[in-house]
């Protein structure tokens, strides 16, 4: 299939296993909320499908192409963005001197287009401003906006956001959120979205999957977990 496939995923840590045969697929224009509590697996899920953490079982396909056995950097260079929920952006560096360093991730000398460019700030207009400041000295939702736009450079087919909406204020997260959306819908790109705000998540969401001890517990539509959200709650 197109955007992400994900089969029988098993990982963890040393002897401890945390994913215990995941399937997730993904397709273009689809945004998917990964959801659960605390130690289920999810960070963990994003880690194995980038190619963070070595799989013990299962495959991993971006576009059709089967992925496995490749490295995060050969990842990136199939289509594979990745915004983690820690350590994101690199704050001794300027916003621009960041955007620099995701065009080198897949391998770009020149810098970004001024396309690209006009993409990203017609996202996050706040970074236009901001080019010449240090990235550490950004709000952590600008933070946020910054790792997105660094992921989005990458001219990536799948992206994978982890508790994007974390230490963010909430009119940050709605504008976040609505971003996802416009690049799902006008760019194709298959989303995966790990996050501890459900409602959030449920409602940007085209399907959710829930996760408990490492397994699927619940995979659906978006729009009947949130009529079902009591259910849905349980399943946490």
């Amino acid at each position: 299939m197109t955007g992400l496939g994900a089969r029988g995923l098993v990982a963890g840590y040393g002897a401890a296993t945390v994913l215990r045969g995941v399937d997730l697929a993904v397709s273009p224009g689809e945004i998917v909320a990964v959801l659960g509590h605390n130690g289920a697996g999810k960070s963990t899920l994003l880690k194995a499908i980038f190619g963070l953490l070595p799989l013990d079982d299962g495959r991993i396909a971006i576009g059709g192409v089967d992925v496995t056995s490749a490295g995060s950097h050969d990842r990136v260079r199939h289509g594979l963005a990745y915004s983690p929920q820690q350590q994101f952006v690199f704050a001794t560096l300027s916003v621009r001197e960041n955007f620099g360093l995701a065009r080198f991730a897949v391998g770009a000398s020149a810098p970004p287009t001024a396309d690209r460019l006009v993409e990203v700030f017609e996202l996050f207009p706040i970074l236009a401003e901001r080019l010449n400041q240090r990235a550490g000295t950004l709000s952590g939702g600008q933070q946020r906006m910054l790792s997105i736009a660094m992921a989005m450079l990458t001219e990536p087919t799948v992206m994978l956001l982890d508790e994007p909406s974390l230490g963010v204020a909430p009119t940050v997260i709605r504008d976040l959120m609505a971003a996802l959306r416009t690049l799902a819908a006008d760019r194709g790109l298959a989303v995966v979205v790990v996050e501890q705000n459900v409602r959030q998540a449920v409602e940007v969401a085209d399907r959710v999957c829930v996760l408990k001890r490492g397994e699927v517990v619940h995979e659906g539509p978006a729009d009947e977990a949130l009529v079902a959200r009591d259910d849905l709650w349980t399943l946490l």
